[in-house]
């Protein structure tokens, strides 16, 4: 499987940097720490994005994705205001990052919006994130990578949710997943 990692400048001269991810065999009698080589072969056929063509999906990364619940993270600022942001429940964009045979990675982002919403008191949005699942096709292990931020860019002069904040003061982040 290769990703790129990074292109050029020009896009007409295409990746300068790819990630190749391969399952792999030592040989029976190569020496632990001794160069092993492997042939890289390029496959050029078309590749789907959405959730449903990134089959075989292990069902229960599958249900884990499809549920809105399954992950909940959860800030309280200084003032002891709750914050919440369910990547994978509401209004939500996933974002097929890396798909192959081996691998595949998506990625959602949602505002930290205060639960209950208190005028005069709480926030329009705490930190933005950024959640980051990956898997592989044959395990049922799940990579989570969560990446926060507070660089709202105010585009929408309809819409607080996007307005940057100053400096933001909180007590804690805590991440709640099922069982």
């Amino acid at each position: 499987q290769a990703e790129i990692v990074s292109r050029y400048a020009n896009p007409a001269e295409g990746a300068d940097v790819v990630e190749l991810l391969a399952m792999v065999h030592r040989a029976p009698g190569l020496a632990v720490g001794a160069p092993a080589r492997y042939a890289v072969l390029l496959d050029k056929s078309p590749s789907a994005t959405p959730l449903d063509d990134l089959e075989p999906v292990p069902e229960i990364v599958r249900d884990f994705l499809l549920d809105p619940l399954a992950l909940e993270i959860t800030s309280t600022d200084c003032f002891g205001n709750q914050y919440v942001s369910r990547p994978f429940g509401g209004a939500r964009e996933l974002t097929v990052l890396h798909h192959g045979p081996l691998q595949a990675e998506m990625r959602v982002y949602q505002d930290m919006l205060p639960e209950p919403a208190v005028p005069g008191s709480t926030l329009p949005h705490l930190f933005g994130v950024h959640a980051y699942v990956s898997w592989f096709r044959d395990s049922t292990k799940v990579g989570l990578d969560l990446r926060f931020h507070n660089g709202h860019d105010g585009h929408d002069k309809g819409d607080p949710r996007d307005d940057p904040l100053d400096t933001i003061y909180f007590r804690n982040i805590e991440l709640s997943m099922p069982e």
